[in-house]
């Protein structure tokens, strides 16, 4: 998996503090948009699911993944030590989205189907990678079939949100992505990460919503930082 290393600044340790063994941004932003907007009943401990109930949640996500958009909505993140940030997301599949985080955080990730940047307005930095190499290609891609795209590793029910929990079948990444959707219609609403180390970082997506189009300027990456440029404050 391709290595995205932010330089300078140690506040991005917030959002994407590296995990065992890989310095992925990516992994640590998707480890980390999920928890803050766990519902009450997830106090409670999830129930597995096994046999058709398992088959149909698995169908269920697959459905709620394979849906096109265009959407756009806002999102919380919360890293492990409770630290909290948001901003506004533009998703578009395949291979679509864009997350801006709110002033002062001067961060923004951008997917234009193919390449993943994370921008830094205040370094004047763009780090790259591709998105088949990031957890970001599992939610973006057209054919979502989770079981035969990622290891599962539980399918459980809490309340009426179905729990899907992810890990990448090459053993490159080391960490685990839960899945959450949520209501009838089993939407995906939320995400968290748990890195080897147990460092849990969780984003929720809020206030989403369907639109007929999206300007494609926001999913313009720009051109990555020259090796050994260095950054300025």
């Amino acid at each position: 998996m391709s290595r995205l290393t932010p330089t300078g600044n140690e506040h991005r340790d917030l959002y994407f503090a590296p995990l065992e063994g890989q310095n992925d941004f990516m992994n640590r932003f998707l480890l980390s948009l999920l928890m803050l907007a766990l519902p009450s009943a997830a106090l409670a401990l999830p129930q597995p699911l096994t046999g058709a109930d398992r088959a149909n949640a698995i169908a269920s996500a697959n459905r709620a993944l394979g849906i096109a958009g265009p959407l756009k909505g806002r999102f919380v993140q919360i890293d492990s030590r409770g630290k909290t940030a948001g901003g506004s997301f533009y998703l578009q599949r395949p291979g679509k989205v864009r997350f801006a985080y709110d002033a002062p955080n001067p961060l923004t990730i951008v997917s234009d189907g193919s390449i993943v940047s994370l921008e830094d307005s205040a370094l004047k930095t763009v780090n790259r990678a591709p998105l088949k190499t990031t957890p970001l290609y599992l939610l973006l891609k057209r054919d979502v079939n989770i079981e035969r795209d990622a290891k599962v590793t539980s399918v459980a029910k809490d309340g009426d949100s179905i729990l899907v929990g992810l890990r990448d079948p090459s053993g490159q990444t080391n960490g685990d992505l839960t899945l959450t959707f949520d209501g009838p219609a089993r939407e995906l609403r939320q995400w968290r990460v748990t890195d080897a180390a147990g460092n849990v970082t969780l984003t929720a997506l809020q206030t989403v919503q369907a639109v007929p189009a999206l300007d494609q300027k926001l999913f313009e990456t720009k051109a990555p930082t020259p090796t050994g440029a260095r950054a300025h404050p």
